[in-house]
This record gives structure tokens, sequence and C-alpha cells, in this order.
């Protein structure tokens, strides 16, 4: 067992490995790192809740947050099958520090009479060559008449 050490010099990367017993090094180098270009980003539906008698409207942002131009497929998912989703653009595009919006639009497939029904609102980013993402907000639909107390 010993320990390694890893110094970032004007050189480059040291690296430098140690017995547990000896302070002596039992071994040394330089190395350069090079960092490839990488797909990284970050997504968020805006409002998380939305809440209406019957529709909604939400924004989907793709933040790019890698190094690489990034294109993305959007779909929606209703688990419940009560609403009618819809997001557009279908596909959004965005350069390395940009995010790129579409917009969602809920519509409940039926009037609600009374109190409340939570459904959940779920859209999906297929990245081109790299992540997906699933992100859930929540409709609240508020019948037409408070619930009976």
């Amino acid at each position: 067992m010993g320990s390694v050490q890893i110094r970032l010099t004007n050189e480059g990367v040291e690296i430098v490995a140690h017995h547990v017993d000896d302070l002596r090094p039992l071994a040394s180098g330089h190395a350069t790192v090079q960092v490839g270009a990488y797909s990284d980003a970050t997504a968020e539906l805006h409002p998380m809740v939305g809440k209406d008698q019957r529709t909604s409207s939400y924004t989907f942002n793709l933040e790019n947050t890698g190094d690489l131009a990034l294109v993305a497929s959007l779909s929606t998912e209703d688990p419940s099958g009560s609403l009618v989703l819809d997001v557009h653009p279908a596909q959004v595009s965005a350069e390395p520090g940009d995010t790129a919006t579409a917009a969602v639009t809920v519509q409940a497939r039926k009037a609600l009479k009374r109190g409340e029904q939570r459904f959940r609102v779920c859209v999906i980013a297929e990245v081109h060559g790299g992540s997906r993402f699933r992100v859930e907000g929540a409709f609240y639909q508020q019948g037409i008449k408070p619930a009976k107390k």
C-alpha cells in the first residue's frame, strides 16, 4: 500500500507514487491531460405546477452545459390518459452555454364538475447522440364548482 500525489505544474500534470513506509518516490512522471469535447445539459419545466379548470401552459428549458452543440427531439407523455399534451417545436437545438425553449400546452379531455384532480405532465427530451431527459410537472384541474364540505 502507498499513496499517489497528483499536482498540476507548468509542464503538465506531475504524478508521484510513494511506498507507505518510505518517503522516497517509487515512481514519478509527467503527463499532459487533454480534455475532449463533451455533451451535457440540464432540463426544467416552468412552472412545475399549473392550475386551471381546463388548460395550462408551460415552458420547457433545455440548457446546454457542455461544449458541443446539441439537438434534442421532444415528446410528451400523460400516464393518466386524461390530458391532451402538445410540445412545440418538437425539435430544439442549443449552442454551448445557450438554452433552448419549447412551449408545452395541457388540456383536460373532460371538464371536472367538483373538487380538484391532479395529473402528471411529462416532457421527454432525447438528445441526439447523448442523454435522455424526463422532466415531470403537475396539472391540477379545478372543478367548475368547489368541493362539497
